[in-house]
């Protein structure tokens, strides 16, 4: 879509991230091993603007849904959280068909529930926009 804001060689943009995740984990102290995670999440990119090689730094900050209140030794009180997120990355390819991005999460529940353990998460990601 169009940038919210450009200067020389940068652009700014925001979209919405729709994502599922498996947590696949031991069954630990909460007798959980899995669960499912919906995630809406908005996010601000600056990016480079596009070449063959755009670098990138993202925000973003949103709400999840578990399936489950807690896996393996973590309890999260209730099956909701807030997820924030920071990222580095670039898109590459003669459109920017192909993306790498490396993400620290972190998830908690805003002291909502009576414990608030939160969770971070370290991920790598590759993407192909169509």
């Amino acid at each position: 879509g169009k940038p919210l804001f450009r200067s020389d060689n940068w652009d700014g943009l925001a979209y919405v991230e729709l994502s599922v995740s498996y947590w696949d984990g031991e069954a630990g102290r909460t007798n959980t091993d899995s669960l499912v995670d919906f995630g809406l999440t908005p996010v601000f990119r600056l990016q480079r603007r596009m070449t063959n090689f755009a670098p990138f730094a993202e925000i973003g900050v949103g709400a999840h849904l578990h399936t489950e209140d807690g896996i393996g030794d973590e309890n999260f009180d209730i099956p909701f959280a807030f997820g924030s997120h920071f990222g580095l990355g670039f898109r590459f390819g003669s459109t920017g068909e192909y993306e790498f991005v490396y993400r620290f999460q972190h998830l908690s529940n805003a002291s909502l529930g009576d414990d608030n353990p939160g969770i971070n998460f370290h991920v790598i990601q590759f993407g192909f926009h169509f």
